[in-house]
């Protein structure tokens, strides 16, 4: 369970915004436009009327015309464009990948079943973990391999989000996926892609969700959890969310519902590895657990500032151990910080990732989208999370002879079990 726990992805999706485009507008030529005539006074009045020429003279002069694709061209000007910001998470999303990806949102996705990541130092795109019984996973992909090339095409220099739109596809179709495994062999996998169900919400004891999945389906753990000594917890309630999706409040509302809380002392919130998700399913998570009080706050572009709050009354009183990790971003670093801030849960693990940004898919003419930067947004406290991360109560970072152990025994997690320690103590 910890090497799961520990390699995880990243990609999240915050907030709501409108933002113009005028970049395609810019890139267009006009009818009857001689770029040679027109000069510096087009260029004075419209910054990106210099596009206009220069695709003018490649047109005219460019030696080898099959290189002229337009659809190519513009999609590089975008990506040189937003690549200047030095914002890793305003990107572009092309037509079809946009398409591909709009169900997100509802836990459903078309692609091999699979979490990416991109390792800080080397820049290289990994797998953070395959679906159980995923294609990915029947495939012969594993955790931690290194994706090199995609359909022949290296991954240097992509982006997880580049990654991971690359990686997707339509049902049916076939994706080759070029790997390093963690023993130094290099493989090419052909994976046929399917529709993919994630179970964002995971609990233990089993309880049938709304979203139709059990609540132990993929938990990866023996349930009731086991502490340190293999004893078995079954007064602590275990409750992890992968993502925070349309279904994930309704979901979490039903494993409190569906159990009978007197007989719990308390509970152990698992978000390691957590991407985060939607901003309105993350506030309404918060609100089962927290009452009347601040969630977030979001600073916009022109210094203002809004509140989430979440509602009076909550679903439980029960004391709370958030799990966090390095892989934990956005969504769940806002449900770390607003339960440590709201006096509702202890943090305990390692420093999460620091992504606080709010960001916007914004649909484009073109039928792809720009996903942007809009806003950061802060903790309860007023304390910023970009490239910061929130620091955990209680630190726990696995040693080295912590991941041998879990390489023998997949229930091994220092983590959860200082989580059952501070608990039984409390």
């Amino acid at each position: 369970m910890l090497i799961r726990i520990a390699r995880w992805s990243l990609i999240s999706l915050f907030g709501v915004s409108a933002l113009g485009f005028a970049f395609a507008v810019g890139y267009a030529l006009h009818d009857g436009d001689d770029p040679a005539q027109q000069g510096s006074a087009a260029s004075d009045a419209d910054p990106f009327a210099v596009l206009n020429e220069i695709y003018a003279v490649l047109k005219e002069d460019f030696v080898n015309k099959k290189q002229l694709n337009e659809d190519v061209l513009v999609e590089s000007a975008v990506n040189g464009l937003l690549g200047s910001l030095g914002d890793p998470h305003t990107v572009y999303i092309d037509p079809q990948s946009y398409q591909l990806g709009r169900g997100d949102a509802s836990g459903r996705f078309e692609g091999i079943g699979a979490t990416v990541r991109r390792d800080s130092a080397t820049g290289a795109i990994i797998i953070a973990r395959p679906f159980t019984d995923s294609p990915a996973e029947r495939a012969g992909i594993r955790p931690g391999d290194v994706v090199l090339k995609v359909d022949g095409q290296s991954t240097s220099g992509w982006s997880v989000q580049e990654a991971q739109l690359r990686i997707r596809g339509a049902r049916g179709t076939t994706v080759r996926l070029t790997v390093r495994h963690s023993d130094g062999k290099q493989q090419d996998l052909d994976i046929v892609r399917d529709e993919i169900l994630v179970a964002t919400v995971l609990a233990c004891p089993a309880i049938k969700l709304p979203s139709g999945h059990s609540s132990t389906e993929g938990i990866e753990v023996f349930c009731p959890i086991k502490d340190a000594q293999g004893q078995p917890a079954p007064d602590l309630l275990y409750l992890r969310i992968d993502q925070f999706t349309d279904s994930t409040a309704a979901d979490v509302t039903a494993v409190l519902r569906g159990i009978d809380q007197s007989k719990y002392r308390g509970i152990i919130l698992d978000v390691r590895g957590n991407p985060g998700g939607l901003l309105s399913a993350t506030v309404d998570t918060v609100d089962i657990f927290l009452g009347n009080a601040v969630v977030l706050v979001q600073e916009n572009v022109d210094g203002s500032r809004q509140e989430f709050r979440a509602r009076t009354g909550t679903l439980t009183t029960l004391p709370i151990a958030v799990l966090q990790d390095g892989q934990s971003a956005s969504g769940s670093e806002v449900l770390s910080a607003a339960l440590r801030d709201g006096a509702r849960a202890v943090l305990i693990g390692q420093k999460t990732f620091g992504k606080g940004t709010v960001n916007q898919l914004r649909p484009l003419p073109n039928g792809g989208a720009l996903y942007v930067s809009i806003a950061r947004w802060l903790t309860p406290a007023g304390v910023g999370i970009e490239g910061r991360g929130v620091a955990p109560d209680i630190e726990v970072i696995p040693t080295n002879a912590d991941f041998d152990a879990a390489a023998l025994n997949p229930d091994w997690d220092p983590q959860l079990f200082r989580a059952i320690q501070y608990l039984r103590n409390r």
